[in-house]
This record gives C-alpha cells, sequence and structure tokens, in this order.
C-alpha cells in the first residue's frame, strides 16, 4: 500500500483555518471585532496581501464581514449558509444544475422542516407566529423581505436538525439572488398578502401537529410561487407536492 504525498496549505489558507477553529472554540462569537489587518500581519507574521487573501476567502465562507476603510477590522459573522449559498451559486454559474433544482431542492428541505416542526412544543414554533406577523406589518418590500428571511430561518430551526436548518436558509438565498420571480413581481401590496396567506397556511398545519399536511403545504406554496421556472419538471414537482415525507425515505 502506498500513500499520496501531503500537500501544504497556502499561507492563507491557514489564515482561514485559524480563524474557523478560533470561532468553534468559542474565542469569537458572532458580533465580536475581528484584529485588523494590521494586527493580523503582526500576530501571524506574513505579508498584508496574503492577510487580505485570507480575509476575502473567511468572508466568501460567511465567517466574517469585512469592512474596507474600518480601522475598528472586521465582524465576526459566522454566517455558514452564505459560504454555502455562494457554493450552490458557483454550482449554477457552471451549469451543473439548474433553476429548476433549486426550486427542487427547496421543496424538499422546506416540506421536511415543517413536517419535523409540526412535532415540535408550541415554543419552537413561536419564532415563526412571530415571523408571521412581521409579514402582515411589512410596509414595504424591503421589510416583507426582512420577515420571510426570519420565517425560513424559523421553519429550519424548528426542524430540529442544525443542518436542514442550515440548507434551508443557504436555498432561500440562492433563489432570491438568482430568480427574478416570485413574490417580488406581483407589486404591493400583493406581494406582502399572498405571502402572508401561503406562510400562514404554513404555521396553521404546524401549529395544529399534522406534519404531513404541513409539509404538503410547504411545498404546494413553491410551487405555486416559482411555477414559471419548472418547465419540463413540472410533473415531477407536482408529484414531489402530494409524496409523504415517508415516501420520500428522508
Amino acid at each position: 500500500m502506498t500513500f499520496e504525498p501531503i500537500e501544504k496549505l497556502r499561507a492563507h489558507e491557514r489564515v482561514v483555518v485559524q480563524i474557523e477553529q478560533s470561532i468553534a472554540d468559542g474565542k469569537f462569537v458572532p458580533g465580536d471585532r475581528f484584529p485588523s489587518e494590521r494586527e493580523l500581519v503582526e500576530q501571524f507574521d506574513i505579508s498584508r496581501p496574503t492577510v487580505r487573501e485570507g480575509l476575502r476567502v473567511a468572508e466568501s465562507l460567511g465567517l466574517i464581514e469585512v469592512r474596507p476603510g474600518n480601522p475598528n477590522g472586521s465582524i465576526i459573522t459566522a454566517h455558514y449558509p452564505k459560504g454555502l449559498a455562494r457554493v450552490i451559486e458557483g454550482v449554477l454559474r457552471g451549469k451543473a444544475a439548474s433553476l429548476e433544482h433549486v426550486v427542487e431542492m427547496r421543496m424538499l428541505l422546506e416540506g421536511q422542516a415543517s413536517f419535523y416542526a409540526a412535532q415540535q412544543s408550541g415554543e419552537a414554533v413561536a419564532p415563526l407566529r412571530e415571523a408571521l406577523e412581521q409579514m402582515r406589518r411589512a410596509t414595504n418590500l424591503a421589510e416583507l423581505e426582512a420577515a420571510d428571511l426570519m420565517f425560513h430561518e424559523a421553519q429550519g430551526a424548528a426542524s430540529g436538525n442544525p443542518l436542514i436548518a442550515l440548507m434551508v436558509v443557504a436555498m432561500r438565498d440562492v433563489t432570491r439572488a438568482t430568480i427574478n420571480v416570485g413574490l417580488p413581481s406581483l407589486g404591493w401590496p400583493d406581494a406582502r398578502d399572498t405571502a402572508t396567506e401561503r406562510h400562514g397556511a404554513i404555521l396553521e398545519a404546524v401549529e395544529a401537529g399534522d406534519g404531513e399536511a404541513a409539509c404538503r403545504v410547504a411545498r404546494a406554496n413553491l410551487m405555486a410561487t416559482y411555477e414559471p421556472l419548472v418547465g419540463g419538471s413540472a410533473d415531477r414537482l407536482c408529484a414531489l407536492v402530494t409524496a409523504t415525507p415517508a415516501a420520500l425515505n428522508l
């Protein structure tokens, strides 16, 4: 048996690894100030361009938010869905997947998240109620977008599975960045009214403890929103709407 030589990490990759480890160890939490470039150059004992490349990669992974020109340095975000969303967007740009696949993945994830959410206690689904109320009170599209993100974050979290939660938010971000249809195309206040009705139906099924109904409604809502994109996959996705979570072996 033979082994291949171990490839050494480049300097900027070591910067990223140490940032990741510092967050994992609890040395930094979201909202903390991250050292400035000058401080990092001294601490890592490397060049400023190398530090900048490491920070650029860390930002693309959602670990930090770089604020150019700010003497206080970057801010720790640890928003992992951002990094995952960028990877998926790259896959789409490379034509290795289509927008139809994005819609299908969202239907799978959000349906399953809603199924699990229906099995949780009232406390676990309280953030869903709060997000829906924010939708009802929205006075413009920006506020509606913020409430929509809040709802999907709560939907993923209520599943009880942190990886489902991460993927739900990441796929929602991919949709928002790449698909120019959906609620924004409806105009105001139709966008708010439609969002409130559709998300309210999901919450109603979740609060009733009906996991299969919650799953079905979540998928049907996505199908209705993005139907112009599904093209030749319409039959496949329509079948997905009515499939039970057990039938999908998830």
